[in-house]
């Protein structure tokens, strides 16, 4: 295949990234981002929230997401974000977090609530994310095109907390880490190559 050649086929992210559970979530309702992660279940809430992100956060469609897993290795964010988009890191976090939008792979705030429901309430082996104080990431679309898609994390203790990175932020990832990707069946993948 050609460097610039375009084809179409089933999503899958790069070894050793593997994805471990898919889970089906329904339509979500349209809610201020201000009102996300608030309440008795939430212990801890970045404000950045407020300052970096749409105020309102859109309705969305019933959806698939992936809970993508790595238990082999520890390793940088970027590295994982490069592993689902199947990129070499160099071509930098605007064009990556691009990417990210364009293939799909981003959620709502309200998406991650409802995901955040179902694991509370799903048996152990089946857990959509981790309940045990590991941090669940997930992409968040921002709206600046310098900093098109933040890393945004959920973790439980004695109760949840969720805050965020910016994808140029080189932060560490370990083994029992999560990350939630929306994933379409079929998407566009131009092939850019290995790391």
């Amino acid at each position: 295949m050609s460097k610039d050649e375009t084809t179409v086929q089933e999503w899958r992210p790069r070894k050793p990234l593997y994805r471990s559970l898919n889970t089906k979530i329904g339509p979500t309702g349209g809610k201020n981002t201000s009102q996300c992660f608030v309440g008795e279940l939430w212990d801890y809430r970045n404000c950045g929230f407020d300052i970096l992100l749409d105020t309102y956060q859109c309705p969305t469609d019933a959806t698939n997401i992936a809970t993508l897993k790595d238990g082999s290795r520890s390793t940088t964010l970027i590295n994982v974000v490069a592993d689902v988009l199947g990129v070499n890191t160099s071509i930098g976090h605007v064009i990556m977090g691009n990417l990210l939008i364009k293939r799909g792979h981003t959620v709502t705030l309200p998406q991650i609530e409802v995901m955040v429901l179902k694991a509370r309430s799903q048996s152990w082996e089946r857990k959509c994310m981790s309940d045990l104080g590991y941090l669940n990431f997930f992409f968040i679309e921002t709206g600046d095109r310098k900093n098109p898609v933040l890393i945004c994390y959920v973790n439980s203790g004695r109760c949840w907390s969720a805050s965020f990175y910016r994808l140029s932020d080189n932060y560490h990832w370990i083994p029992g880490y999560n990350l939630l990707v929306r994933v379409d069946k079929l998407w566009i993948i131009r092939n850019i190559g290995g790391r």
